[in-house]
């Protein structure tokens, strides 16, 4: 569409302009419809949920000095940190590693049913979880320590099932020559 074409109702066909009444009104009427496109489109969108309609956010349950580790694929089960302490730094001092904090006995690993908020499942580990995942069918998951400070060469792995309870445990040693440079 060119500026010509939609000023020809306004230009007239002989090439002359039209009065400035004529003029005025044309472009109020342009006005108006763009405004009301534009509503008609506004209004649309709000009947549409997702980002565009702001949505109230509502605090179901709140866990204090926990941090999340993993949601389980059917969104029921979720694996929580708890400690009283979160933060923890290294530093290298003379050449070895030093954990400056607490340790991980001050923390527990637990899963919580989403469906009730009740516990199914709490442990301790050597050292805090560096990762945890769930496998596909949501009863099993795997979690990941970082490395246990006594020498800071190994790691725990345990995969825990939640319908037997039991955990299989396997301390990992930690090659720093598999890491690439």
């Amino acid at each position: 569409m060119t500026l010509r074409s939609l000023l020809m109702p306004i230009i007239g066909k002989t090439g002359l302009v039209a009065t400035r009444r004529r003029f005025a009104g044309e472009c109020v009427a342009w006005a108006a419809a763009l405004l009301l496109e534009r509503a008609a489109k506004a209004r649309d969108r709000s009947n549409v949920p997702g980002p565009t309609r702001a949505q109230p956010l509502k605090l179901v349950k709140e866990f204090t000095n926990a941090y999340t580790l993993a949601v389980s694929p059917d969104s029921e089960r979720i694996c929580f940190f708890f400690t009283g302490h979160p933060h923890v730094t290294f530093s290298f001092d003379r050449g070895k590693w030093v954990g400056a904090g607490p340790g991980a006995n001050d923390g527990l690993l637990g899963v919580i049913d989403l469906d009730g908020w009740k516990g199914l499942y709490s442990t301790r580990l050597l050292e805090r979880p560096a990762s945890a995942s769930f496998f596909a069918d949501s009863e099993r998951f795997h979690v990941e320590t970082h490395l246990i400070p006594a020498s800071f060469n190994t790691r725990q792995e345990a995969i825990i099932d939640l319908r037997t309870h039991s955990l299989q445990n396997r301390i990992r040693a930690y090659d720093r020559r598999a890491i690439p440079p």
